[in-house]
């Protein structure tokens, strides 16, 4: 980030980073989004929804994820994971499971479950997976 981002975010809590996304990038998600509409049964079930299919590159986006490694240091996803427990839960995710399962593995991680304290089971209530 440059000096002036660093502002800039520091200031408002957000940037906003002009033709970060390549043509080509927006043609697949242009794409996947006319599919979706007109003819979503050609797709896979788990791309007839955002964030599957074309649109999975938005997850972990190497903009976005400068951005975060700058402001958070290595630690973006462990920071919301570790801090956000079940009494924190104001609504269920909207993505649906066979959406996130479809998502290569390290993607995947982005969509874990609340924090839950002890609570038994195999993980002991750790946040490792999507129960969606």
């Amino acid at each position: 980030m440059t000096e002036e981002q660093k502002f800039i975010f520091d200031l408002k809590g957000y940037l906003l980073i002009p033709e970060v996304l390549k043509s080509s990038e927006i043609a697949a998600l242009k794409a996947q989004i006319d599919t979706i509409r007109t003819d979503p049964e050609s797709l896979p079930l788990h791309e007839r929804r955002f964030p599957g299919g074309a649109a999975s590159f938005l997850i972990d986006h190497p903009v976005v994820m400068d951005i975060l490694h700058e402001t958070l240091g290595e630690v973006r996803i462990a920071v919301f994971n570790c801090y956000n427990f079940v009494g924190c839960q104001f609504h269920k995710p909207s993505v649906p499971k066979h959406i996130i399962e479809g998502l290569p593995p390290e993607k995947q991680a982005y969509f874990r479950n609340v924090w839950v304290w002890h609570q038994g089971g195999p993980d002991n209530g750790k946040n490792l997976h999507y129960e969606g």
